[in-house]
Order: C-alpha cells, then sequence, then structure tokens
C-alpha cells in the first residue's frame, strides 16, 4: 500500500512545486534541461558532423518556441533559421543537395525565411498595436529634441494632445534628421484608451510600403536562386 502512494506523492509535490512557480521560471528550468542535454548529445556525437548539426538544429528550434511563448521578439527569427537548418541537413542526407548546395541552401534559406518572418511581424504587431491603442487623437508638434550622443541634426519630435480636456505630452521614438517637421504641425497619435498618457506612433504610409517591397522582392529573388539548386 506504501509503495502503491509513493509514486502519487512524489506526483502530488511535483505539481505543487510547478504549481508555486511562475510560468516564467518553469520555462527557465525547461531552455536550461534542453540547454544541457542538446550540450551532452553535441559531444557525444562531435564526430558525425550531420548527427552533431541536427542535435544543434533541434535544440534551435526548441529555444524559439520557448521564446515564442515567453513573447520575445526573437523567437521567430530564431524558430526560421532552426528549422532551415533541420531542413538543410535532411536535404543534404538524402542526396538531394551537394555539400556546396546545401550551405547555399542554408544560408539563403535563411535569409529568406528573416525576410518573411520579419514582414510578417511588421505586419502582425501594427495590427496589435493598432488595436490596444484605438483611441486616435491628433498630436500638435511642440517641440523638437535634439539628439545629444550625435553631431547631426537628429531629433526627436514631441506632441501635445488633448483628451477629455486634459493636455498631454508624447516624445516620438523614431528619430528624423530630414523633413523635420515645424512647430504647430499635426500628426496622428495612437493612444491606450485604459491610459491615455500610453501612445503608440506608427510609421508613416510610405516607410511601411517599402519595407514590404524590399522585404518581398528580397524573399522572391532569394526563392528563385534556390529553386536553381535543384535544376
Amino acid at each position: 500500500m506504501v509503495m502503491t502512494l509513493f509514486p502519487i506523492l512524489i506526483i502530488n509535490d511535483i505539481i505543487e512545486l510547478v504549481n508555486d512557480m511562475n510560468k516564467e521560471k518553469i520555462l527557465d528550468m525547461i531552455s536550461t534541461l534542453i540547454f544541457i542535454v542538446g550540450v551532452i548529445l553535441f559531444i557525444v556525437y562531435k564526430n558525425n558532423i550531420l548527427i552533431a548539426l541536427t542535435i544543434a538544429g533541434v535544440v534551435g528550434l526548441l529555444f524559439g518556441i520557448i521564446a515564442f511563448i515567453k513573447k520575445e521578439g526573437y523567437s521567430v527569427y530564431l524558430t526560421a533559421v532552426s528549422v532551415v537548418l533541420i531542413i538543410t541537413l535532411i536535404l543534404y542526407s538524402t542526396k538531394l543537395l551537394s555539400r556546396g548546395n546545401a550551405i547555399t541552401f542554408m544560408l539563403l534559406g535563411s535569409f529568406v525565411c528573416l525576410m518573411i518572418m520579419s514582414a510578417i511581424v511588421t505586419f502582425v504587431s501594427r495590427r496589435y498595436f493598432l488595436k490596444k491603442y484605438s483611441v486616435v487623437v491628433e498630436g500638435v508638434v511642440s517641440d523638437l529634441k535634439k539628439n545629444p550622443n550625435t553631431k547631426k541634426e537628429i531629433y526627436n519630435v514631441v506632441y501635445d494632445y488633448d483628451i477629455d480636456g486634459k493636455g498631454y505630452t508624447a516624445i516620438d521614438p523614431y528619430a528624423v534628421e530630414k523633413k523635420t517637421p515645424n512647430i504647430g504641425d499635426v500628426k496622428k497619435i495612437y493612444v491606450d484608451p485604459n491610459d491615455y498618457s500610453e501612445v503608440w506612433f506608427d510609421i508613416s504610409k510610405n516607410k511601411l510600403i517599402k519595407e514590404y517591397v524590399l522585404e518581398f522582392v528580397s524573399a522572391l529573388v532569394g526563392i528563385i536562386i534556390l529553386v536553381t539548386l535543384f535544376i
């Protein structure tokens, strides 16, 4: 009876320990465990470069997933590069790519994934901020703060805005060097409805379009080159 209850008691103790810990600590513990196991396996298979790199790719993928759960900005990029590494190793091991082409596929594939992921992150994060900062007001330029860390004429624009008869001030984090606005110029400011002092500044449509076009064209060129590796 005692032997039967012993495993149950251990499981209950583990559950209580997990409940007492926050999600951040649990994820950190899992990350540490993955790292230790990964290092051990890498050392064991260090003489077999294919297996060693596969282990590195899987560890990177797991770290990327954990980083995504923790809402870290780099998570999608780490995940993308790790997936490309694993795919490259599969293609190389099945003789679909030579060693030289596999290296090219890895580097170029990572670049393509980074471009695609960057566009997705920009789109999703912008949608998120537009939803969170749903109150749109007109901010009036009240001052230009020069960046003290450079001799160049780089400024951060200060805006004043009113909500419900109360005045607020916000500084645009996007520094400007050319086409500096004039005092009194107006710009849309997105405000958090739960805290009117919290704001978000959207980038201009021209900059946004340029970003998307650059990422799309870069990814398309990369994909075309990748296809030629199999021809």
